[in-house]
């Protein structure tokens, strides 16, 4: 198994690029990250996403991940800790620290409110529940793709 990792762009139709994303895709999870995503923070991110996936049922349309600077709009992907720095030697920091204290975690989420910037995709349910633009711009893709996932019984965590 391997995940595909797409930072998907299409402008003005953000759907429309996180779909073709995933039509392209020949794995059975893909990883759609925002251009300004920063995973490395961690050197063991790719086993720890792996890891995830094997922990997880059939039933599991995506896994997302703690962050920063959505955390107003969306609680359950709060970090502990809020650093207001462009240092990235600052966010390693912290990133080990927190791996360190709570090593991988699956928490099932009772929400639709995910952000779109780190999403790791079953593509059997993405299949089922295709991304859609909801209005004229590029906002509540993610919490609609996740709110219909949901209803159409996918976990996600």
């Amino acid at each position: 198994m391997y995940i595909e990792v797409k930072i998907p762009y299409e402008p003005g139709n953000l759907a429309l690029a996180y779909n073709r994303a995933m039509e392209t895709s020949k794995s059975d999870w893909v990883l759609l990250l925002d251009h300004d995503v920063f995973i490395a923070c961690n050197k063991n991110w790719y086993k720890i996403l792996l890891e995830a996936i094997n922990r997880v049922d059939e039933k599991t349309g995506l896994i997302t991940c703690v962050c920063y600077k959505v955390a107003g709009k969306n609680p359950p992907q709060k970090a502990e800790i809020y650093l207001n720095s462009y240092d990235i030697r600052n966010h390693i920091k912290i990133a080990n620290y927190l791996f360190r204290k709570y090593g991988i975690q699956l928490i099932k989420l009772d929400t639709h409110k995910i952000a779109g910037m780190f999403m790791l995709i079953n593509k059997k349910a993405w299949q089922k529940v295709k991304f859609r633009n909801v209005r004229n711009d590029i906002y509540f893709i993610d919490w609609d793709f996740c709110k219909r996932l949901r209803e159409a019984g996918y976990k996600i965590y």
